[in-house]
């Protein structure tokens, strides 16, 4: 709990997916990928209540029968469960829905169903960091490592043209400035950023770097695979 402001969880999790057909309910080591962010809240310190907003009336009925902190209250409508529905949009109407239950809270928590291995500790910290810092937004990160654009390259005339310049491109890594890629697990917003910017980022927004084996986020059949490595590797 923070002391004067009332934290929300919401967790998107719509029943379609292009890449990964029932994306949201399809299993990792025996688990459905939901239930991994499901079981990350259940331990953390300061979010006081947690909703999951899908369409899919399975994904509903599934997290009810649960009995975790979770719930799936309501269905979202149909144009927010598309492709192109914006986040923000998704958020709103969440919030709206426990506006007229009369909740109000000042600080949300957008977790991505499809950050699997994310923990309770990691969503605290952000939480943690967007409370000390006058900012208008937290967002985790990853370090973009061998993927950096220095390395980067465009096709010309059918020649390979390295984007920053050839020297830039044969340097070492270690000697490249680190850089980073929102990594999808966490972010943190608040009332008065949603107000002012029309976005849950705004204009001041704090990083918060989480490790590699934990800023895994599911878009293909390869992301399940690199989670199970993951998941066993930590069982070792």
């Amino acid at each position: 709990m923070i002391e004067g402001s009332k934290v929300l969880g919401i967790i998107p999790a719509r029943g379609g997916s292009k890449g990964i057909p029932g994306k949201n309910m399809i299993e990792i080591n025996g688990v459905p990928l939901l239930e991994f962010s499901l079981n990350a809240v259940e331990s953390s310190e300061y979010l006081d209540e947690v909703v999951v907003s899908t369409d899919s009336k399975v994904i509903k009925d599934h997290v009810n029968s649960l009995g975790k902190k979770t719930k799936a209250p309501f269905l979202r409508p149909s144009e927010l469960a598309t492709d192109t529905a914006l986040t923000i949009d998704v958020m709103r109407h969440a919030i709206e829905w426990f506006s007229e239950k009369q909740e109000k809270f000042e600080i949300y928590v957008l977790l991505q169903p499809t950050s699997p291995l994310r923990i309770a500790r990691d969503i605290d910290i952000c939480i943690e960091t967007f409370v000390k810092n006058k900012c208008t937004s937290v967002v985790s990160v990853k370090n973009v490592g061998g993927e950096h654009p220095a390395r980067m390259y465009r096709i010309s005339d059918g020649l390979l043209d390295a984007i920053m310049g050839e020297n830039t491109a044969m340097q070492p890594r270690q000697e490249l400035e680190p850089l980073y890629i929102r990594s999808g697990s966490v972010y943190i917003t608040s009332q008065a950023t949603i107000n002012e910017f029309d976005n849950i980022l705004g204009n001041r927004i704090v990083p918060v770097e989480l490790p590699l084996a934990r800023s895994v986020n599911i878009d293909n059949y390869a992301d399940l695979a690199v989670a199970e490595y993951y998941l066993r590797h930590e069982a070792d």
